[in-house]
């Protein structure tokens, strides 16, 4: 096989991929053609590779005896300058990239894709979810089909929609294709996107990319911990440890949650904190803090009600950044706490504090528009009328660095 059929025949039926798409009637479709500068760009210059040269004169001739195209020469020179597609034999031809060229025409892939998508069809919900974004790539956009890619990540989805093991991403890899680095090497981002989507979608909230929605399913890089910190009293197995003289606090891994069997807060506020570096830097003894960075997790939400139950009478707080993804995430962890926390140092007030000013950053399209979605909730409809007539938004390590600097 001389590469230049693959070659010819690859970008021929791209580009006829591309016109039916943007045509309904075939009929309408004109000439498609690509030029032979294309194919090899040195092909008109004096110092060509003839060796090249010729075996693409010779692809042009063949394909163009199959009647699979036709070569249009130069009148003046004889050399090809460019090749068109025959339509009329455009079945054929994809019959012949596939068995004799090794390509996956599109029509070929859509139908491996279909027999496919019969498999995984309402096995869950996050399956569905993709299968109707899948359905849309093959009928309505002239995106490159992958038939073995799109089956692993279906298989991924519906392991992980049906999946109630914490595991690592790597155990999840070896369950799913009994290896240990396809999942994270080639599949992570996609499949945490589409499971990202979902779950915004499910719970009513804005995307986070940055947000890592795979634990939400149980499932992490690596060993889980809940960060807490300040004067805490953990009873575990009828021992009690006192955390209090820990100045940096203490890692909780997921693993002992069950064997706590009370938390006693000594002190009159309890605090989620959003970023590291704030919860770093309180080290006032009337908080007991615990950081979340970023949506709190399913035990993270579980360790935050077993302090509740043991805590009911305290004063609950939430610190995080004053912008889209931090009310965002004060609003789940309310409704999936199903207890209030107020808000600390997040309105309208910070961001009007001059000290601030130099540290505002402005508001992209995609800020406004997740601020938008948040306005008519009356715990932030003022601060983010502000917001969004200002156009700022502000992240919290200023305004903790400002309140708890004079710490030690």
């Amino acid at each position: 096989m001389n590469k230049y059929e693959e070659k010819i025949a690859k970008e021929l039926l791209n580009r006829y991929y591309k016109r039916v798409h943007k045509y309904d009637d075939i009929s309408d479709i004109k000439r498609i053609s690509v030029k032979v500068s294309t194919l090899l760009p040195s092909y008109d210059h004096y110092n060509v590779d003839l060796e090249k040269k010729n075996g693409l004169d010779q692809s042009i001739l063949k394909l163009s005896k199959k009647k699979f195209v036709e070569g249009i020469r130069n009148a003046y020179s004889g050399d090809f300058e460019k090749v068109n597609l025959n339509l009329e034999h455009i079945v054929a031809f994809e019959q012949y990239a596939a068995y004799e060229l090794n390509l996956t025409p599109r029509s070929f892939a859509i139908k491996e894709i279909e027999k496919i998508i019969k498999k995984f069809e309402k096995v869950d919900g996050l399956v569905d979810f993709y299968l109707q974004s899948l359905d849309n790539k093959i009928y309505h956009s002239n995106s490159v089909l992958e038939p073995n890619k799109e089956e692993d990540i279906l298989k991924l989805l519906a392991f992980i929609a049906q999946n109630n093991q914490s595991l690592y991403i790597r155990e999840v890899s070896m369950k799913v294709f009994g290896e240990s680095k396809k999942f994270e090497h080639f599949y992570k981002q996609i499949v945490q996107k589409i499971v990202g989507m979902y779950y915004s979608k499910c719970h009513q909230i804005a995307f986070d990319e940055d947000e890592n929605y795979l634990a939400f399913y149980n499932i992490y890089d690596l060993e889980q911990e809940i960060y807490i910190k300040g004067n805490f009293e953990i009873t575990i197995q009828n021992q009690i440890i006192d955390i209090s003289c820990l100045s940096g606090g203490l890692l909780l891994s997921i693993k002992d949650l069950d064997k706590i069997t009370l938390i006693k807060a000594n002190a009159d506020k309890i605090m989620t904190v959003e970023n590291k570096t704030t919860f770093m830097r309180i080290h006032d003894a009337s908080y007991c803090l615990v950081y979340l960075s970023g949506f709190a997790n399913k035990q993270q939400i579980s360790f935050l009600k077993k302090i509740i139950e043991d805590n009911p009478n305290h004063q609950y707080l939430h610190f995080g950044d004053i912008d889209a993804g931090g009310f965002w995430i004060h609003k789940k962890l309310c409704e999936q706490s199903d207890h209030k926390f107020e808000l600390f140092h997040m309105g309208i007030e910070e961001l009007q504090n001059e000290q601030y000013a130099s540290c505002l950053l402005k508001l992209s399209l995609s800020d406004c528009n997740r601020l938008a979605s948040l306005r008519e909730d009356a715990r932030y409809h003022l601060c983010i009328d502000y917001m969004l007539k200002k156009k700022v938004k502000l992240e919290q390590e200023i305004i903790s660095l400002d309140l708890f600097q004079d710490e030690s």
